[in-house]
């Protein structure tokens, strides 16, 4: 029921708008983007409603989809479940994860609201005209029927504030959420749909925990044979000292080791090669 209330609320809030499906798959992925910081549990979770009212709205599938995957990649900036990034970055820099969080706010925000106008003049300029999705999902009574889902969100964001590490804070955040599924008839957690929670908790953890432990035997040659200190002062020289310049390169290593390595092992490589 989460997904759908996600994509009830997109749905509600850019009714009688033009572009308004795609509109909604925007803002159903950044609030799906507060509760997890995987894309692809993202695109799985509101993608199944959303591309398909795309579709209905006359897009066309390629972009539809290629409309589901960037709102739901910056799921991964969205305080204050960010991306498995954020947390490897706090233990790096040895700060709080609130600090990171707030520090992703904006920055999230910005991406959101750009994605967002460039939906609505794109939808202008191709003169698409508005579409209204009316039914029972997206009815306000529908909406508060399932608005207890929010209760785990604050719950982890109480902890965060309050100082707790990000485990125990999703520690209590999960307490929470299974009590409260048992609110409402069917958000109710029987034994199957636990016994599938389960099952996808480990296979999320599994494509994390492989990537990771792979990058770390890249990292340790690297430090191991000063290999990212080398590089880094190469990098100083070839810009001359100049910070502008400097930064502008490692925004270029990052979009290129992006290309090719998820998100964690591209921060990890850029943290050793660019800012040692």
């Amino acid at each position: 029921g989460g997904s759908k209330l996600l994509v009830g609320i997109g749905l509600r809030l850019t009714q009688g708008q033009k572009g308004g499906s795609a509109k909604a798959a925007v803002i159903a992925s950044s609030l799906m983007g507060t509760v997890s910081g995987s894309a692809v549990a993202n695109v799985a979770a509101t993608g199944v409603f959303t591309i398909p009212l795309m579709k209905q709205d006359g897009y066309d599938k390629e972009t539809a989809g290629a409309t589901e995957a960037i709102a739901s990649t910056g799921g991964q900036l969205m305080p204050p479940i960010m991306g498995i990034s954020a947390f490897i970055m706090a233990e790096f820099l040895g700060v709080p994860y609130l600090r990171i969080a707030l520090a992703g706010l904006i920055p999230a925000l910005l991406f959101y609201i750009s994605l967002f106008l460039l939906i609505d003049f794109r939808a202008r300029v191709e003169g698409r005209r508005t579409i209204r999705f009316f039914s029972q999902e997206n009815s306000p009574k529908k909406l508060m029927y399932f608005a207890h889902l929010f209760i785990p969100l604050f719950v982890i964001v109480f902890y965060i504030i309050r100082g707790y590490s990000p485990t125990m804070a999703a520690f209590y955040g999960s307490i929470a959420g299974i009590v409260v599924s048992f609110f409402r008839k069917k958000t109710r957690l029987n034994f199957s749909k636990l016994i599938q929670m389960i099952n996808s908790i480990g296979q999320q953890a599994a494509s994390i925990v492989i990537p990771i432990a792979s990058i770390g035997i890249i990292v340790g040659v690297a430090i191991q044979s000063n290999l990212a200190l080398k590089f880094s002062s190469r990098l100083l020289q070839i810009s001359g000292g100049s910070l502008t310049l400097s930064l502008i390169f490692i925004i270029i290593g990052c979009i290129i080791l992006g290309m090719g390595l998820p998100t964690v092992a591209a921060y990890i490589l850029s943290a050793v090669f660019f800012v040692s």
